[in-house]
């Protein structure tokens, strides 16, 4: 049986009952199984070894969507060369610390956006923790007075997405994955205003004049539809990876998306990077864990002139603690009790092979994102699903 699909409403609690009041529009769900199948088929196809392996990064990121998050991870490492860790001699490391005071991040974060007009963050497209910090940056920024949410991925008719309140299929590509569908539902009630800003794909345009078009055309997007109406605007920019670089980051002379919105308005954004790795050996990662308040932190620079980067690429680079599995499930996931864990009903649960268990929340179509999902295999302990309080309709695919 290639997939299954079916709702089926289930009590948890009271506050998770479903009715039929909560039955969802005709819609057409969107087949995570068969996409997770797809990709990897073409990475059984492809050839590791080379310096980028597209195959392996794509089912990284099909692997994110159906929260298998830490597989993703390890799928993602092995679709990219990379050379060793960097260790850092005994003496160099204890100075590293010694140069550093660690910060919540989030704190940090707040004290230099309070008169900055555009704040940038990116994220591995790959790594859904990247999206829950983000969302607790969105609406802490919100409280600042920034009122539009521009991301990469957004999609479609926005103005319909904000008055519905949530994303659906259509409107985006990474926001198929539940953290990040989640994320544009709290910055819509929190009253962002969403943008679009993706290019389009010109025929004849690839490689390197490709990517030159779209950092560019990106940046103007932003321009067209929010400065040139509302000069004053404050924008949040979410990204992926190297698009909030404000030097030459390719080595090609490529000029990024954040570079192009400097010269275009004037206003310098302030960039937070998430992707980055620790320079630092193990003994250096453990001393500065050791000190490190709350889940992300960064590292404030006693000596450099820039306190939180000492480099142009970003302002500001924000580090996250190790993961722990809980229960099955990442231990980020909780959101500082924003979700809470909740067992899978038995008669969900596959008799063989693998099932990917659905939470919607009710009253959203079915071609909404889910609030959570994760793949079960039968014969092994399940994991849980992590929800908000809330009501929610279920629903699996084979």
């Amino acid at each position: 049986m290639k997939k299954l699909a079916l709702l089926v409403p289930i009590t948890l609690l009271a506050c998770l009952a479903a009715t039929a009041a909560d039955s969802p529009p005709a819609a057409t769900p969107l087949d995570y199984m068969a996409e997770l199948r797809k990709a990897e088929a073409d990475a059984g196809k492809s050839a590791e070894g080379s310096r980028f392996n597209s195959a392996l990064s794509m089912l990284a990121t099909q692997q994110s969507f159906v929260g298998d998050t830490e597989r993703a991870i390890e799928t993602f490492e092995r679709s990219r060369f990379r050379d060793g860790p960097q260790v850092l001699p005994d003496e160099e490391a204890m100075q590293f610390i010694a140069d550093h005071v660690v910060r919540d991040a989030l704190q940090a974060i707040l004290e230099q956006t309070r008169d900055r007009q555009i704040v940038m963050i990116n994220e591995a497209h790959h790594v859904p923790r990247d999206r829950a910090f983000a969302t607790l940056v969105a609406l802490e920024l919100r409280k600042q007075g920034f009122k539009y949410l521009a991301t990469e991925t957004f999609a479609g008719d926005m103005d319909a997405m904000a008055t519905r309140g949530y994303s659906l299929v259509e409107n985006g590509y990474y926001n198929r994955d539940p953290v990040f569908g989640d994320f544009i539902r709290r910055a819509l009630a929190a009253g962002y205003t969403p943008v679009a800003y993706e290019t389009d794909f010109p025929e004849g345009l690839e490689g390197d004049a490709f990517d030159a078009y779209r950092e560019q055309k990106q940046a103007q997007n932003i321009v067209d539809r929010v400065l040139a109406k509302d000069p004053k605007a404050r924008i949040l920019v979410h990204v992926g990876y190297g698009h909030l670089r404000t030097d030459d980051g390719d080595g090609k002379g490529l000029t990024p998306m954040a570079e192009w919105l400097k010269v275009k308005t004037g206003i310098d954004p302030f960039s937070i990077d998430q992707t980055q790795s620790l320079p630092a050996n193990d003994g250096v990662l453990a001393a500065i864990l050791a000190k490190a308040p709350g889940r992300s932190f960064v590292l404030e620079s006693l000596t450099a002139e820039h306190p939180f980067s000492g480099s142009a690429t970003a302002e500001m680079y924000v580090y996250h603690r190790p993961v722990a599995v809980v229960r099955g499930r990442p231990d980020w996931l909780a959101m500082d009790g924003y979700r809470k864990p909740h067992r899978i009903p038995a008669k969900l649960l596959p008799k063989s092979g693998r099932r990917l268990i659905q939470a919607f929340v009710a009253g959203e179509s079915a071609d909404a994102i889910p609030m959570d999902q994760v793949l079960v295999s039968a014969g092994k302990p399940p994991p849980v699903l992590m929800l908000p309080k809330g009501k929610y309709r279920f629903s699996f695919q084979d």
